[in-house]
């Protein structure tokens, strides 16, 4: 049986949808694609992992303590663990600082969304995207894909624990007793257990 040939990078783009672009490239933006090519190889390799993680932050530390006491008691015995449990299951504070975080990315990423290399391909890993050697080419383009890799690894993963939040919130954490453990209270002591 004869073996089937590898199809080429350019096979690869063109089979995809790829349009090569017309501008220019910068050379010194070329000169940091061993760079980007580790940052998406980062992203390929633990974004599915990170965003495990949280699903499992999400469920264990936020979903399970609003509807199991006996777990609830064992989770507000650690000021971190507590501080992320009433602060998603009751949207405040964690969830708050979130949402302001996503603002700026909003309107930013609205207008430089449109220069991530390859987004012209629909619904492509960064896995596809190595394998075509689709990199930033300008300054534009980097920064798009900077903004990128920031959003995919660094705020993203952190939005799955919401919707745990949300079930949580239908449960009636707002009865449930703090024991004086405020969220501006909280976060002060899990400050201070940190720094000092």
């Amino acid at each position: 049986m004869s073996k089937i040939p590898s199809l080429s990078i350019e096979q690869r783009r063109k089979l995809n949808g790829y349009v090569e672009p017309t501008t220019l490239a910068d050379t010194k933006v070329l000169e940091r694609q061993s760079i980007h090519k580790w940052a998406m190889k980062s992203l390929s390799k633990y974004i599915s992992g990170l965003r495990i993680f949280f699903v499992f932050v999400g469920f264990a530390f936020v979903f399970m303590p609003a509807i199991v006491p006996s777990w609830r008691e064992v989770i507000v015995e650690y000021s971190l663990l507590k501080l992320v449990f009433f602060d998603y299951a009751r949207f405040r504070g964690l969830p708050l600082y979130h949402f302001y975080l996503m603002i700026p990315f909003y309107f930013v990423g609205s207008n430089i969304r449109k220069h991530v290399p390859g987004c012209s391909i629909k619904m492509k890993s960064y896995k596809d995207l190595l394998e075509m050697e689709i990199y930033p080419r300008n300054l534009k383009e980097e920064l798009a894909f900077w903004y990128a890799f920031f959003y995919n690894f660094c705020i993203s993963p952190a939005y799955i624990i919401i919707p745990f939040g949300f079930l949580g919130a239908l449960k009636g954490v707002d009865n449930v007793p703090t024991s004086g453990f405020a969220h501006n209270e909280g976060l002060k002591f899990l400050l201070t257990e940190i720094f000092i």
